[in-house]
């Protein structure tokens, strides 16, 4: 048995850098990291929003504060209908506002009423209240109705600190 463990623990050592090396002289790794997270925090809305700015704009009842530190990964869910979206997730921190990345989600839901959902991560360093926002905006112009959405935010806490 100890042999078996000794062999998948060497094969991790030696194929995980391996795989990690390869991604990352092909140009498609562009950042990583590792943290503990301790919470999670969600908002959920229900009821109907509509946007057709091509700004963007806070996804009506989907914000949520938290005193996090660390790094975060954020989990938007909507439900949409009507034209081309983009959406993000922005950290409205005390040293200013970051999006988190990827940065954008392209969603088109012009064949209907369509659901969908999608991360996004940022390092958020020393311990502060953190306001996230998910925000939209319409490519074309064109009507853009929310039928319901979700943000879940998953961050190591850091509550004396806040």
């Amino acid at each position: 048995m100890r042999k078996w463990i000794a062999l998948q623990v060497l094969l991790t050592l030696v194929i995980v850098p391996a795989a990690v090396m390869a991604q990352d002289r092909a140009g498609k790794v562009s950042g990583s990291g590792v943290t503990r997270l301790s919470r999670q925090a969600f908002h959920f809305a229900t009821g109907d929003a509509g946007t057709s700015s091509q700004s963007f704009t806070n996804i009506p009842g989907l914000g949520r504060e938290v005193c996090a530190t660390g790094s975060v990964m954020g989990t938007v869910s909507l439900n949409l209908s009507g034209g081309v979206v983009e959406v993000r997730l922005v950290d409205h921190a005390p040293g200013g506002n970051n999006v988190l990345h990827p940065s954008l989600a392209h969603f088109n839901p012009s064949a209907g009423t369509t659901s969908f959902s999608f991360s996004f991560v940022e390092a958020l360093g020393s311990p502060h209240i953190h306001t996230f926002n998910p925000e939209w905006r319409s490519t074309t112009g064109g009507p853009v109705n929310l039928h319901g959405g979700a943000l879940v935010l998953q961050y190591d806490s850091a509550p004396r600190a806040c």
